[in-house]
């Protein structure tokens, strides 16, 4: 492991190791066959892309298999051509919705979405899920075929796997029993597991090791807490001197006050700005509201593939530049190598703030920059959320944070007295987030009979089509020659109760063909409170590849709805 993970830094043209990435290269070296979940906590930019990077020239070597899993489809993006240094094509592929270069997770090296490697671990491969759904009965039964659904277990069971980011898979309930699922899948049957992340409360190891305590002796876990281990990266990161401002704003005025902070830090001599909004209808209000800015790119989820991918260039293309204003919305917390000495945030968890710091004062020569953490002072006491996060958890972030702005904190280092790993637990212990026990099970007993797949259909219908998150995706268009647009399910649905879906694009006999949308879909959407799992069924039924929707997109904006469903 040592050898791959040195010729990994030379051919990544690194000049100089982590020191807590070498220690954690090390224990997995000599425990490697002796253990089975091995969990690395280090700062952002801290470079853990480069375990990653090692374990898959390892693939490639020794002929094993890999599959590396991220929560967000732009991280996997980035991290693959970081991954082309060490492992050809014939190697190295992808897997997610519009991207099939590994069917079933089947190359060496796979790159996937943690959904995607939910539904193969369970059988039920996207390859095969249209043929398994239209056979599936509201009685459990499976009168079609079950795809390859053997194929499918194997291709995981046969492989080690890398989350990455992984806190963004433990902060619900329904994430987090996945989470535990798989592990005690993977470590049952004898594979190995490695989970990276730079934001682990206390509160989340203690959950995930508590479910695990029969496996406590296969477990190594790696958070590097103690302050004497700081190396040369701490150091700097502790010598980094922001500014952190946190203000409430009226909803009818925010716009230009950060307008104004933008002028202020300009005069300064900050020009490199970060701007992270919650919602994509907020951050593109600002987008437009800052036209005459120089080099201003907007990036959220509702792009297609082939625009995702050149806002992605553009935005390596910035970090050359001195002046810049990035507006974006949570895609770019987690993994991406970008920079800013300005940072104008939406009050989100702790877990989020620390990551948007990440991209803030980011390289060892920056020092001074200015921070602004704010939220709307509107915000209803008896709120359920704040936009789309927990309230509570929100307000409890708000109150830690006041110690940043008084400098009694650092963002930038987990570990010391100023370390903001305390912060991180103090927000998180009182969290109420529970592991759903016969949800484990009920996913744990999918693997028991292995000659029937319609457990795992049945839980997958009950889970509303994802076994990860709260919505599953749905790919929409607004015109013949637009490439398609993931939204979430719970989005679509508000789309089709308020009349904005036009039809639907299916495939029969290999030809795409445009179709009225059903009047019954369209009455159940009206009568009923939840269409859910109609809706999935329907899909699948009818292998419905997308709908047509009332909307606009361009290249520079997006999807837009124009239309006040959508708040998110």
């Amino acid at each position: 492991m040592r050898d791959y993970y040195r010729r990994v830094l030379q051919l990544a043209g690194y000049t100089r190791e982590r020191r807590l990435i070498s220690e954690a290269v090390e224990k997995m070296e000599v425990s490697w066959s002796k253990k089975n979940l091995f969990v690395i906590e280090a700062p952002t930019g801290y470079g853990k892309t480069t375990i990653t990077a090692t374990l898959a020239l390892r693939t490639v070597e020794d002929m094993d298999k890999l599959i590396v899993a991220y929560p967000l489809r732009t991280l996997l993006e980035d991290q693959y051509s970081k991954l082309e240094k060490v492992a050809s094509q014939n190697f190295l592929g992808k897997r997610y919705m519009h991207e099939k270069s590994s069917p079933y997770l089947v190359k060496p090296i796979t790159l996937t979405t943690i959904d995607t490697l939910s539904m193969t671990m369970f059988g039920l491969a996207p390859e095969d899920l249209n043929n398994v759904i239209k056979g599936w009965e509201e009685d459990g039964s499976i009168n079609t075929t079950s795809g390859h659904y053997l194929f499918s277990w194997s291709s995981v069971i046969l492989s080690d796997i890398v989350l990455d980011e992984v806190h963004l898979v433990a902060e619900e309930s329904k994430s987090l029993t996945y989470l535990i699922a798989l592990l005690e899948h993977m470590i049952s049957h004898d594979q190995r597991v490695v989970l990276m992340s730079a934001t682990m409360p206390t509160k989340f190891k203690k959950l995930i090791l508590d479910h695990l305590r029969r496996y406590k002796d296969r477990v190594e876990w790696m958070d590097f807490g103690d302050s004497a281990k700081e190396d040369d990266f701490m150091r700097l990161r502790k010598e980094k001197k922001p500014e952190v401002h946190i203000y409430q704003l009226d909803r009818e005025n925010r716009f230009n006050v950060m307008r104004e902070w933008l002028d202020h830090a300009r005069n300064r001599g900050f020009r490199r700005a970060l701007v992270v909004f919650n919602t994509i209808r907020e951050a593109v209000s600002f987008y437009r509201a800052l036209e005459g800015y120089k080099n201003r790119l907007l990036i959220h989820s509702r792009f297609t593939e082939r625009d995702r991918r050149k806002k992605y260039e553009e935005l390596n293309g910035l970090k050359n530049r001195d002046e810049y204003i990035v507006v974006a919305t949570q895609v770019v917390e987690a993994g991406l190598d970008i920079s800013s000495n300005v940072l104008i945030t939406d009050l989100s968890p702790m877990c989020s703030i620390i990551q948007r710091f990440g991209r803030f004062l980011r390289y060892e020569d920056e020092i001074e920059g200015v921070a602004y953490i704010w939220y709307d002072s509107n915000l209803r006491k008896d709120a359920q959320q704040y936009k789309v996060y927990d309230r509570d958890l929100c307000m409890a972030t708000i109150e830690a944070l006041r110690e940043v702005s008084d400098g009694h904190i650092s963002l930038h280092v987990p570990i010391g007295e100023k370390g903001y790993k305390r912060l991180l637990d103090k927000v998180y212990q009182t969290v109420d987030l529970r592991i759903d026990r016969k949800k484990l099970d009920e996913m744990l007993g999918v693997f028991t009979n292995l000659g029937d797949i319609s457990q795992g259909v049945d839980l997958f219908m009950e889970m509303e089509g994802s076994f990860v998150r709260s919505s599953t995706m749905i790919s929409v268009k607004t015109d013949r020659d637009v490439e398609e647009v993931a939204i979430e399910l719970k989005v679509f649905e508000r789309l089709l109760r308020n009349g904005l879906v036009k039809g639907q694009i299916v495939k029969k006999d290999g030809e795409s063909i445009i179709e009225s949308l059903p009047e019954w879909l369209i009455k159940y959407a009206k009568t009923y409170d939840s269409i859910v799992r109609k809706i999935i069924k329907h899909i699948h039924m009818h292998e419905v590849k997308s709908f047509y929707i009332k909307g606009t997109y361009s290249e520079e904006i997006g999807l837009e709805f124009g239309t006040p469903v959508d708040e998110l």
